[in-house]
């Protein structure tokens, strides 16, 4: 992996160490209840957004579920599902809502 790589997965894991999931979607204007909440990309009767920590051996690190389209992902992902954008902006969004920069 080269020196920019390194850099730069660590820019993102600190930023989802200041950011996490849950206080994403609360940003966002997504409701959650425990772990579940509605999509918010899509009609959702009942909900079937799940965010969940897959493991604690790994840390900080968060996972959403549409259980109802069966996709998934991370903050990043979610950011992308939630405007419709590419995974790039995303990613500089993501960086800037967590207090990091563009």
């Amino acid at each position: 992996m080269s020196p920019f790589n390194s850099k730069f997965r660590q820019e993102i894991e600190e930023a989802k160490a200041k950011l996490p999931l849950p206080e994403l979607c609360k940003r966002l204007g997504v409701e959650l209840v425990g772990n579940k909440g509605h999509v918010p990309w899509r009609e959702d009767k009942k909900p079937s957004l799940s965010v969940f920590r897959p493991s604690k051996s790994l840390g900080n690190q968060w996972k959403w579920k549409d259980w109802g389209r069966n996709e998934g992902g991370d903050e990043i992902d979610f950011l992308v599902k939630f405007h419709s954008i590419p995974k790039s902006e995303a990613i500089r969004e993501f960086k800037s809502l967590a207090g990091g920069g563009r």
